[in-house]
C-alpha cells in the first residue's frame, strides 16, 4: 500500500483520497473492536462456563472482581455482589452484608453463579480443600450472625 500523501498538492483526488481514508479508520475501529470484543466474557458464557470449564476471559473478570484497586475493578465487583441487595429475608441480608469482600465474592461463585469449589479453587488458586473450609466458615459465620439476630429480636428460628 502506498504511502498516505499529506501534501495537498499531491492528492490528484481528493474525494477518492477522503472515501479511502475514511475506509482505512473503520477497518482500524472494527480490529480494535474485535480485540476488545474478545477480552470480554459474556453473561452466559459466566453462568454455563463453557463445555470446557472456565475460559481464561472468565477467570481473569471473576479475579478481578476480588481486587479493590481501580474504579473499573470496583464497579465489576459492584455488579458481581449486586444479587445481595435482592435478598428479602433481613436476617440473611445482614448478615451477609457483614461478610468480607473475599468471602462474598465465594458466596456469589458458589451459590449464585453455581461454580464448583474445584473452579472457584482455580480463580484464587489454591486448593479445592481450602475454598471447602472457607465454605464452611462463611456459612458458620452466616447461621451465628442469624442466630445472634434471632435471638436480639426473640423471634424463633429462621
Amino acid at each position: 500500500m502506498a504511502r498516505r500523501k499529506t501534501d495537498p498538492k499531491d492528492i490528484r483526488n481528493p474525494e477518492h483520497y477522503f472515501n479511502r481514508y475514511v475506509a482505512l479508520e473503520v477497518k482500524r475501529n472494527e480490529s480494535e473492536q474485535a480485540k476488545f470484543e474478545s477480552k470480554t466474557v459474556s453473561l452466559e458464557e459466566l453462568l454455563t462456563g463453557g463445555e470446557e470449564g472456565l475460559s481464561r476471559e472468565a477467570r481473569t473478570l471473576l479475579t478481578d472482581a476480588g481486587r479493590t484497586d481501580g474504579m473499573e475493578d470496583g464497579h465489576i465487583r459492584r455488579s458481581l455482589l449486586a444479587w445481595i441487595d435482592y435478598i428479602e429475608n433481613p436476617e440473611l441480608h445482614k448478615a451477609i452484608i457483614e461478610l468480607g469482600n473475599k468471602e462474598k465474592v465465594i458466596l456469589t461463585l458458589r451459590f449464585h453463579l453455581c461454580f464448583t469449589q474445584r473452579e472457584i479453587a482455580e480463580l484464587f488458586h489454591l486448593t479445592q480443600q481450602s475454598i471447602s473450609k472457607q465454605e464452611s466458615r462463611i456459612l458458620k459465620k452466616i447461621r451465628n450472625a442469624i442466630e445472634k439476630e434471632n435471638k436480639r429480636t426473640g423471634t424463633g428460628k429462621p
